[in-house]
């Protein structure tokens, strides 16, 4: 018989010490069980030898340490910009379609009224008619996307390709 058992997460404190364990630093979690259930303890590495005799289960583990640094889409004019600058470039059509496409679902663009899609109706190829017409949201200038085909093998590379595009490091 299998049975659901609630056990907190890590409290990131020394149950011993009762002070706070710092990013990067090695600590133990063991599970006891006590008259109300289970229960875990986080224990500093100095504090501990061995687990207690109680102990269900015990493991090693590091505090994480917060990167420096968190990826951020790039606001909203610079992916406009983007936009209509790999639009002079027919090599990186596929880049912008998928860019298009992105920033449609993010809804940086939209399609034009003349083409604009019902609420819950998926885009199809009677939509587009070979070109996405779509409109800013910022300033509703068109912008107008020839729809590439991109093979499976090409949207990994693409996909790589936007991320570094899209995405700006911030502290």
């Amino acid at each position: 018989m299998t049975g659901d058992y609630k056990i907190t997460r890590a409290s990131r404190q020394c149950a011993v010490s009762k002070r706070a364990l710092e990013p990067g630093e090695v600590f133990f979690s063991v599970v006891v069980e006590v008259d109300d259930g289970l229960h875990r303890q986080d224990i500093a590495s100095e504090h501990w030898d061995e687990p207690p005799e109680n102990a269900l289960g015990w493991w090693r583990n590091r505090v994480p340490v917060a990167t420096t640094q968190k990826r951020q889409i790039a606001p909203p004019e610079v992916l406009i910009e983007l936009l209509r600058t790999l639009g002079d470039h027919a090599e990186r059509s596929d880049s912008r379609y998928l860019l298009a496409l992105m920033c449609l679902r993010k809804r940086i663009v939209k399609m034009r009224a003349s083409t604009s899609l019902g609420r819950g109706r998926s885009l199809s190829s009677e939509d587009i008619d070979e070109t996405l017409q779509l409109e800013s949201t910022l300033d509703g200038s068109p912008l107008d996307v020839a729809v590439v085909p991109i093979s499976a093998a090409r949207a990994d590379i693409l996909h790589e390709e936007l991320d570094a595009l899209m995405h700006i490091d911030a502290p």
